[in-house]
This record gives structure tokens, sequence and C-alpha cells, in this order.
């Protein structure tokens, strides 16, 4: 008679063991940044761990990378891009012309870089639930695009095979004509130090 009884006890610790594996959940650590820009437009983004903004003032580029940060810092990579153009070959010349890493206190209001272009502030910190949900850090959002900014969002479970080459909506007056913001992903994801597309 102990058999069923140990065979039932066995059935229930293996469903408990189940049940406690599929409700377990994976964090990561999202932020919220504001950038000002300099002719005083604000923008809010969230970022996780790893995501990139493609980030273009005038003929400033950058492309911005959160690396790990802690509870009230937040890491950034900035590199920066310039972006020559030959009429005659109808090609355009993507060079990197330098890069950076800061770190951000909570609530500080500091320069994307030296020329003073973009402002940001890290508005928040929190820790977001990630796993086992139809959705996960990105939200279902692994590009979105305005009219000075570009984000893509980093989750391989989300956003493994998605193209970052969204548009911004409506049209953009003021920005000068620039490469695609993916030319600029290409160029930062390789490594390298220039990259030449055509018009």
């Amino acid at each position: 008679m102990k058999a069923p009884i140990n065979l039932h006890l066995l059935l229930i610790s293996c469903c408990m063991i189940i049940c406690f594996a599929c409700g377990k959940k994976n964090q990561t650590r999202q932020y919220t940044i504001d950038l000002m820009f300099a002719d005083g437009t604000h923008e809010t983004h969230q970022l996780v761990n790893g995501n990139m903004l493609y980030i273009h003032q005038g003929d400033q580029q950058y492309i911005v990378q959160v690396a790990d940060g802690s509870d009230s810092t937040m890491m950034l990579e900035v590199t920066n891009y310039g972006v020559t153009r030959d009429s005659m070959r109808n090609e355009q010349t993507i060079r990197k012309t330098g890069s950076s890493k800061s770190s951000l206190s909570l609530k500080r209001q500091t320069q994307l870089d030296p020329s003073g272009g973009v402002q940001v502030t890290v508005s928040s910190m929190a820790m977001i639930d990630t796993g086992r949900q139809p959705r996960g850090a990105c939200k279902g959002k692994c590009c979105e695009a305005t009219c000075f900014t570009m984000s893509c969002c980093s989750d391989p479970d989300e956003c493994k095979n998605a193209p970052c080459n969204c548009t911004a909506p409506g049209p953009c007056p003021g920005q000068n004509p620039s490469p695609q913001a993916s030319h600029f992903f290409e160029l930062f994801k390789s490594g390298k130090e220039l990259l030449v597309v055509k018009d």
C-alpha cells in the first residue's frame, strides 16, 4: 500500500518543480534616458544593456550603446562619426572620429560629448522581468525612429533577426541628408574605422 502513496508524492514533487521552473523570471536593468538637443527638442528612450541608439544632430553623428551599470549609474559607450560626400562618385564615407566611455549618475545632466550638441540625463533605473513572456526586454519594439534618433533593441530572443532600419514618422525639417542609420550600426558592429556607401 505504500507504493501508490510514494508514487503520488513523487508526482506532486515533479509538478511543483516544473511549476517553479516555468515561473522563474529573468530580469534585466532598464534605464530611462532623456535627451535634449541644441534646438530644445526633448526625447525619452528606455534602454536595456546592449541596446544601441543612433543620434544625429546636424553634422554630428553618434552611436550610443548601453553597458552594464549599477543601481545608481549607467555606463555609456559613445562613438562619434563624421560623413564626407563625393558628389562625383555619388558616395558617402562614414568615418569613426572618436569614442569614449562614461558613467552617468541618476538625475545628473551631462553632455553626450565635449562638443555639447546633445545633453543626456538618466531619469530612472529599474529591474524589469524579461523571461518567459511573449515580449521580453524590447516589449515588441526592436526598432524605433524619430527625427533625431533611432534605437535598436538587443534582446536576442525577441529581435534576433529583426532589421533595425525603421524610418521616422513624417517629414523631418532642418536635417542634413545623411546615410541611413543602418549603415552606422553596420560600421559600429564591424569595429572598422570607415564605411563607403552609395547615395
